[in-house]
């Protein structure tokens, strides 16, 4: 069986999610492709991006969740959640930059997920999906958000609050521009950093994330009535929001400010400390030269099934 799944982008409210709080995300048109097949024996056979293929004895075998920890667990879960049990041969290959903030373990679980299992002859849901890709995030990630794998699952423009995806009616064809910092980020690292910084700043953490709510849910009506030039400036306040709690960087403020002279609105995309910024309304006909763009637009479609 084999399946795909696309990157996506936060465009309000990162990190913020992580405690409850909307965001809003959007998925773009790379993908991840991943082909499983079932073998005549317990063991698997990973072939990665890089087209290496590596023989593991079994599911429990250390190096096999040590090399590929996303395979390993992904295919742990929907073992186990189907109660079925098979050595597999598994295929991977991704359009998708790794560790730039664009989703690509959620993208890679959310395929695995829904191959493995039509592979064993077993159709789950798209929120069945979702789900068993936020366990495995968590696992990867520590403490996941869940708004990767539910974004990547279902697709489109979605307000996530924490389990629960929801399409938002907006024009897909926003003009989002996605520059890439050159810096890889870890994200668990930055995720745990704002998690201790909220334990010593309780009070003012709350009201931090009482105006991450309001800007998430302005930004929902200035979407629904195409107002994207308010939704550019809500942009702007989000990523010195994101500023504040320390998850930016010299790569990331050189870049949104870079952005800022061709776009209405930039923001940093994701965990931060490197990985992707993102800009919207364009304010000029000239295009920025000291950037690295990332070609990509928004999409409608979440994981699929390919032919």
């Amino acid at each position: 069986m084999k399946s795909s799944s696309p990157a996506k982008i936060i465009l309000l409210g990162e990190h913020a999610a992580v405690y409850g709080n909307p965001v809003i995300a959007a998925t773009v048109n790379l993908r991840t492709y991943i082909d499983v097949r079932k073998r005549n024996d317990s063991k698997f056979s990973v072939t990665d991006i890089n087209k290496n293929t590596e023989i593991f004895n079994s599911i429990d075998c250390p190096k096999f969740t040590e090399k590929f920890p996303v395979v390993a667990e992904g295919i742990r879960k929907v073992e186990n959640y189907i109660n079925q049990r098979y050595g597999l041969n598994i295929e991977i290959s991704s359009q998708i930059p790794i560790g730039k903030g664009l989703g690509s373990s959620a993208s890679l679980a959310s395929a695995l997920c829904m191959a493995t299992a039509g592979e064993l002859e077993h159709t789950l849901t798209i929120n069945e999906i979702a789900n068993l890709s936020w366990d495995i995030e968590n696992i990867i990630h520590k403490k996941s958000s869940g708004v990767d794998p539910f974004t990547v699952s279902y697709g489109g423009i979605i307000k996530y609050t924490k389990g629960n995806g929801q399409k938002i009616d907006a024009d897909e064809n926003l003009d989002v521009a996605i520059a890439d910092t050159g810096i890889t980020m870890d994200t668990g690292n930055v995720v745990m950093d704002v998690f201790k910084l909220k334990e010593r700043n309780e009070e003012i953490f709350d009201e931090w994330l009482n105006t991450m709510k309001i800007l998430v849910n302005d930004g929902i009506n200035f979407l629904k009535n195409m107002d994207y030039e308010g939704f550019a400036d809500l942009m702007n306040i989000n990523h010195g929001m994101l500023y504040a709690v320390g998850v930016s960087s010299v790569e990331l403020e050189k870049t949104v400010f870079e952005l800022r002279k061709f776009y209405k609105g930039a923001k940093l995309c994701g965990k931060g400390r490197g990985g992707i910024a993102i800009g919207l309304k364009k304010i000029t006909e000239q295009n920025p030269i000291n950037l690295n763009f990332i070609d990509a637009k928004i999409c409608n479609e979440g994981v699929r099934i390919e032919k």
